[in-house]
């Protein structure tokens, strides 16, 4: 219901108006208004109204004259005088950049072009017989020579075969635990001998040998220090047999030596694995007097 009077009152807004209009003696009428609406739209040309990006207060700034001719009316606007005579003498100010002329309007009825002319039609070439041409006479056969006797070259004596190049084995790199130093450290009664290892150490239990000298066994261990020498601070000496897949360290005193034990110490610190063996000198053995 309520659009329905919404609508009734739209359609009547006229007809109010004009009443009104005669009332107040105004000469006014909604059809004479839409005439005039209509004759002013005609009026405009569309070629005068500023196009996108026209400045007028740019222009009219930039050309005085003008702008004293749009205040007293002698003008109706910059862009009128511009494209009267300002656009002729390059006036500046109407637009940032030079405006793009319009590309030339094509008009909708644009000649039809014209139709291209078929060829002729090609008529099929009578292919002439070729002259025949003369064979060439046969060329006579060359008369069979014989082969000239063989030339043997005198026989040269073998050269002796290159030995062989020797074949040297290479060393194999050591992937067993690797013995980088041995020193002496502090021990009561005894001297202790330290060896610096890069891994836990394999050892077997020290063994005295005939000569009184102590061996110890280090099974799958590659020697790099050096192999012989006095340790440090003794008067023992020490040397390295390698056995391929061991190696024996052989400590040596002025006299039989005796082992006070053997340990391995896992890393402490900026020190690594060690392994600790107590050497001392072994007691005299006090035995029965001999007989005459």
């Amino acid at each position: 219901m309520p659009n329905i009077l919404r609508l009734l009152l739209l359609l009547l807004t006229p007809l109010w108006l004009s009443l009104a209009a005669q009332g107040l003696g105004l000469r006014w009428s909604l059809p004479a208004v839409l005439s005039d609406w209509l004759q002013l739209e005609k009026t405009v040309d569309p070629a005068s109204l500023p196009p996108p990006g026209w400045r007028e207060s740019g222009y009219l700034a930039a050309n005085p004259d003008v702008a004293a001719a749009v205040r007293d009316g002698r003008m109706s606007s910059g862009y009128a005088h511009y494209l009267q005579s300002g656009r002729a003498e390059n006036r500046p100010g109407g637009f940032r950049t030079a405006p793009v002329p319009a590309p030339p309007s094509v008009s909708a009825s644009a000649p039809a072009p014209a139709p291209i002319p078929e060829p002729p039609p090609r008529t099929a070439a009578i292919a002439e017989p070729a002259p025949a041409v003369p064979a060439p006479p046969p060329k006579p056969r060359p008369e069979p020579q014989p082969d000239p006797a063989p030339h043997s070259e005198p026989s040269r004596p073998a050269s002796p075969p290159a030995p062989a190049p020797e074949m040297r084995a290479s060393p194999k790199p050591a992937t067993g635990v690797q013995v980088a130093r041995i020193r002496t450290g502090n021990s009561d009664g005894a001297v202790r001998v330290v060896l610096d290892l890069d891994r836990a150490p394999r050892f077997e239990p020290p063994s005295r040998r005939p000569d009184g000298s102590l061996a110890v066994t280090l099974p799958g261990t590659d020697w790099r220090a050096a192999p012989a020498g006095r340790l440090p601070a003794t008067e023992f000496t020490y040397r390295v047999e390698n056995t391929g897949t061991s190696s024996r360290l052989i400590i040596k005193g002025p006299a039989p030596l005796a082992s006070k034990g053997i340990t391995a110490l896992p890393p402490d610190g900026e020190r690594g694995h060690r392994l600790v063996i107590d050497v001392a000198t072994a007691k005299p053995v006090q035995g029965k007097p001999a007989r005459p």
